[in-house]
């Protein structure tokens, strides 16, 4: 097969179906495909990308068509930048890692996960712990919460929360 060239003007006719013309936007050797970005004239989305197998399809690179560079651009990106974005998704999968309890319910494995949306939480052995304060027992009901500190608003926050967490596990029933 011949070498394509990024941003070189070519018509796609596959085996089945309309022929296609666009310009080349990449090729992957590996996956042995090609896709090219193809104009749209009078649309809002003003192009399209199509995707092919290069085994399914006979490619003919368009005669007198000149190599489109400048619309194949990528933009400057910081390598800071990336650091910084890197070291953030580290830091959050890190984070979501600690939160899972290998040894907790499915069931408390989800409190637990709805919990952790509004509220500081952590795990001791197979008990919630809710802003060091509450502590959720298995099998993780009403008679299984317990304040820590005899923080009895943060005990009554905790079984409101518990009991609409508990509803919207369950889902609606069904009559």
């Amino acid at each position: 097969m011949a070498e394509l060239v990024v941003g070189q003007r070519v018509k796609v006719r596959p085996k089945a179906g309309p022929a296609q013309e666009g310009v080349v936007y990449t090729h992957d050797a590996l996956t042995n495909t090609i896709t090219i970005k193809q104009d749209i004239p009078n649309t809002k989305t003003h192009s399209t990308i199509l995707v092919y197998n290069r085994a399914h399809v006979q490619i003919d690179v368009v005669p007198g068509a000149p190599v489109v560079d400048d619309c194949m651009a990528l933009p400057n990106i910081s390598g800071r930048e990336l650091d910084r974005k890197e070291n953030k998704a580290l830091q959050e999968a890190t984070k979501a890692w600690a939160q899972i309890n290998p040894g907790a319910t499915n069931e408390g494995q989800a409190i637990f996960d709805l919990f952790t949306k509004t509220l500081d939480c952590s795990w001791s052995d197979q008990s919630i712990v809710i802003l060091e304060s509450v502590r959720i027992d298995p099998p993780y009901t009403a008679d299984s919460c317990r304040s820590l500190d005899g923080d009895k608003p943060g005990l009554d926050r905790a079984l409101l929360m518990l009991g609409k967490f508990r509803k919207q596990l369950e889902g609606p029933k069904s009559g």
